[in-house]
């Protein structure tokens, strides 16, 4: 990786391509993640047991982020959102359940609030059995909003603001501002303009909704968690909430905050926000903060910069903070992590390497051991933030894993049997 070393951020190679967009973004996208195949070596390969695709010839077919599931509680309904091959900002996406049984579609709606990679956040209620919910974009009022579809009475509610994620036992969700995602974090917020698009600090941050009256709670602003721990480095810069989520017991809502000011390079810290003492601590602040799932009601899995400056896979007890060593049978690289429903297995991925290939990895917990499930060529055209990352998901059961892949050169959902 050394000889890329020219290419990294700060330097003057890197400032010189930044200003030529176009050049600077096809070099990047070649190099920029070079590791190389002997990393996984050592990996072993899973036994597939069956296989199916979720694909067209003239749509994109894809589910959106690893954080939730498209299966049902049954593990017999998938779903996902379809949008054009030639995407423009006002090409709808089309919502559809699959049924795996009878390999026939249903197609529930159409949606403007959808991007590439969390998709129109599409999840199921916490009454699974019978709903899902999925944002929207409301042209009368201007406004992104929520729909929640009832699969039994074809009842739909509709809520004024978009979701970013459930409750774990109430029937609530947490949602942010995705205008001004689309703004700082390309590829995460939606391409339609609202009406109220300037937000002051004070009046944006995240909301909390209650789905059964409808009330809609500013909990947090950004304005709050910009002075809290304030720094000179937040001085003139550009600051959103990201990968929010609520904690086990639905009180403390665990977050991203990140800041930019030069526009090629943010720093990101990892907070908790308790929504009845209105206190804000800090979990992780030391530069960098990625992908993380729940291990259990009081841990998390994360990738991250630890106190040392080092980068990896960690431990974290969100009560008093204890983070452990870095998991070095796990991959060094930043991918999107979650646990298998038995807690044994842990999946991830990869970025495509210099060869274009994303690895789908599975690590066994008790013998510390990292397989090589799968590996999916990425045409070049997708990077950035028209990138496809893989995003693996669990069926309910344990027994299925579902990804969102190009190697066709068109996105299609691969749904993999696996034998553990």
């Amino acid at each position: 990786m050394k000889k890329y070393v020219l290419f990294e951020r700060g330097t003057l190679v890197y400032r010189i391509l930044k200003r030529m967009y176009i050049l600077f973004k096809m070099i990047k996208s070649a190099i920029s993640y070079n590791r190389m195949e002997s990393d996984y070596m050592r990996c072993d390969n899973v036994d597939i047991c069956d296989s199916f695709e979720i694909n067209s010839f003239k749509y994109h077919c894809f589910f959106g982020y690893y954080d939730k599931t498209p299966f049902d509680d049954s593990d017999s309904k998938v779903l996902y959102i379809s949008v054009p091959i030639k995407k423009q900002s006002i090409s709808p996406a089309l919502i559809i359940i699959r049924d795996i049984n009878t390999n026939s579609d249903e197609v529930i709606d159409k949606t403007y609030a959808w991007n590439w990679q969390q998709g129109a956040m599409l999840q199921w209620t916490n009454k699974r059995k019978s709903e899902f919910i999925y944002n929207v974009f409301d042209e009368r009022a201007g406004c992104y909003g929520a729909k929640v579809f009832n699969m039994i009475t074809s009842e739909v509610k509709e809520y004024n603001k978009p979701i970013y994620s459930m409750a774990k036992k109430s029937n609530r969700f947490l949602s942010l501002n995705f205008y001004r995602l689309n703004k700082f974090a390309k590829g995460y917020g939606y391409d339609k303009i609202p009406k109220e698009k300037f937000m002051s600090d004070d009046d944006d941050g995240i909301w909390d909704v209650n789905m059964e009256t409808s009330e809609v709670n500013l909990v947090l602003t950004l304005g709050k968690v910009i002075k809290y721990k304030f720094r000179d480095a937040f001085v003139n810069s550009n600051h959103y909430i990201n990968h929010a989520d609520y904690c086990y017991d639905d009180r403390k809502i665990i977050f991203i905050h990140r800041w930019f000011g030069d526009n090629t390079h943010f720093d990101s810290r990892l907070l908790i926000f308790d929504m009845f003492s209105g206190e804000i601590e800090t979990l992780l602040d030391y530069g960098h903060v990625s992908h993380f799932c729940w291990k259990s009601d009081k841990d998390l899995l994360i990738y991250a910069t630890n106190k040392s400056l080092n980068k990896g896979y960690f431990n974290i007890n969100i009560e008093n903070g204890k983070m452990s060593e870095i998991i070095h049978d796990m991959p060094s690289e930043d991918g999107h992590p979650s646990y298998s429903p038995d807690k044994k297995y842990i999946l991830t991925d990869t970025y495509p390497d210099a060869a274009r290939q994303q690895n789908l990895l599975l690590y066994e917990l008790q013998k510390h051991k990292l397989f090589v499930f799968k590996s999916f060529y990425s045409p070049i055209k997708y990077f950035d933030e028209n990138r496809c990352d893989l995003h693996p998901r669990w069926s309910n059961d344990g027994r299925w894993v579902a990804v969102d892949t190009t190697y066709s050169g068109k996105r299609s959902m691969c749904f993999y049997k696996i034998s553990l």
